[in-house]
């Protein structure tokens, strides 16, 4: 209990200084680091009081450490890289652009979209049910929980699981869906809302539905989590980075928050997962035993890596494997479940067992001052307009891969969504994708 409400204070003062050095920018790496962690600690104190789990002082003090060393990292180069564009606009005349301007798309690409989203959602139902051999009794929720244990359970089995045809069409959605995101939003801020605007929103939507139909609940999360870190900083850009929280605005993002924690409570059911424990319980022990997991594995750590970063580079293994017949590098990437006394955990066990179990903790600390500095500099340029246009592919970037920063107290997505073929396919076809639609919108008249 000591080392929770320790831990919990701890997590919320590094809130407070990484607001005061940024200038209470919330979306920058360090801050949302933070509010998670802040957030996990809360639920897993809670998770104590009710439950009786505990974190012991050797597993709190390695996960504040490197989130500490995460957060020197991050607002390093922040601060660093501010004082020095500050230099660069005292030697330049120019003032750069701070507002911004709407960005035109063919209506034709958008409907294209539209459509793409409507055919994967369609292939993704297909999909769910030819995985279920046999009739299956009784509602949605029987039929999610069966194709979640068939598909668990299938191995290499082609047959089960999102055909090739289900995956190309959800990358192909994965692309729209974040550059329509950041220009439907933009151009909503810029003129208000219209019809055309409304539809750009749409591919995003199909996408979280999507991920909601394959029995992944919190790739839909964090993908909202995505959303709100796009809406933040384009209303910042558009604002000189002036906004402030007040009373009023705390109030409905607490009123928001319980609201979307009712909205995964309310998820688990369409999933397939079997609900015994109210919201709040629910809520508090997914998101808050990933802090004692991790003290778990560290107390037993289980088998150790069989080749070099076998969990860190999990998802580049496999694809190579896969393609290339070495069967013996194809992995789930899912880690061991386990318990306190009666009680399942789960899991899930912070961004930090990966690097813990491949490369001790040296590397995890390395890792942590490696990502902290990655993802700060995509940050810092990720805020930057060219033109006037916050389409580049710094901001799709960080769209996209905030998730990872988002979910660091609960998976490894800050690592494995890097080391992955599928990101890089994405990052190349966005750029391609918006490169278009910005010559496209060059050869427009200028509106009046």
């Amino acid at each position: 209990m000591l080392v929770l409400s320790l831990m919990t204070l701890y997590f919320l003062l590094l809130l407070a200084i990484s607001q005061e050095l940024s200038k209470s920018d919330w979306m920058n790496p360090a801050s949302i680091c933070n509010a998670s962690f802040f957030i996990c600690s809360l639920a897993e104190l809670y998770n104590c009081l009710v439950f009786g789990t505990e974190v012991s002082l050797h597993g709190g003090l390695l996960i504040c450490f490197f989130v500490t060393v995460f957060d020197v990292a991050s607002l390093f180069f922040l601060l660093y890289f501010r004082q020095m564009k500050v230099q660069r606009s005292k030697l330049n005349a120019s003032v750069e652009s701070t507002t911004l301007v709407r960005i035109q798309v063919p209506t034709s690409l958008v409907l294209l979209a539209v459509v793409l989203g409507v055919v994967t959602a369609v292939l993704f139902l297909k999909d769910v049910r030819s995985a279920v051999s046999g009739p299956v009794a009784g509602d949605w929720n029987s039929l999610m929980n069966s194709y979640r244990t068939a598909s668990a359970y299938s191995g290499d089995d082609p047959s089960v699981g999102l055909s090739s045809l289900s995956n190309i069409c959800f990358k192909l959605l994965t692309i729209f869906s974040f550059v329509y995101l950041i220009i439907g939003f933009n151009n909503i801020i810029c003129d208000g809302f219209s019809i055309k605007d409304a539809l750009m929103l749409l591919p995003a939507a199909f996408y979280a539905i999507c991920q909601l139909l394959n029995g992944v609940r919190l790739g839909a999360i964090v993908f909202v989590c995505s959303c709100v870190c796009c809406i933040w900083i384009l209303l910042s850009i558009n604002s000189g980075w002036t906004i402030r929280i007040t009373l009023g605005k705390f109030i409905k993002i607490v009123f928001a928050l319980v609201f979307a924690c009712f909205l995964f409570w309310v998820a688990s059911w369409f999933v397939g997962r079997e609900v015994t424990l109210g919201p709040l319980d629910y809520i508090c022990s997914y998101i808050g035993y990933s802090f004692v997991l991790f003290d778990k594995f560290l107390q037993n750590p289980g088998v150790a890596s069989k080749y070099f970063g076998s969990e860190t580079f999990v998802a580049l293994y496999s694809s190579f494997g896969r393609n290339f017949g070495f069967t013996n590098l194809v992995s789930s990437g899912n880690h061991e479940f386990r318990s306190w006394g009666s009680i399942d955990l789960g899991n899930e066990y912070t961004v930090f067992r990966l690097w813990y179990h491949d490369f001790g903790f040296g590397g995890t600390a390395l890792f942590s001052l490696l990502t902290g500095l990655f993802y700060s500099n995509l940050y810092e340029h990720a805020r930057m307009l060219h033109g006037g246009s916050p389409l580049s592919i710094s901001m799709i970037s960080y769209t996209y891969l905030s998730s990872g920063i988002f979910s660091m107290p609960l998976v490894g997505k800050l690592t494995s969504s890097l080391f992955t073929p599928t990101t890089w396919f994405l990052a190349i076809s966005s750029l391609f994708l918006s490169e278009w639609i910005k010559r496209y919108q060059k050869r427009q008249p200028p509106m009046n």
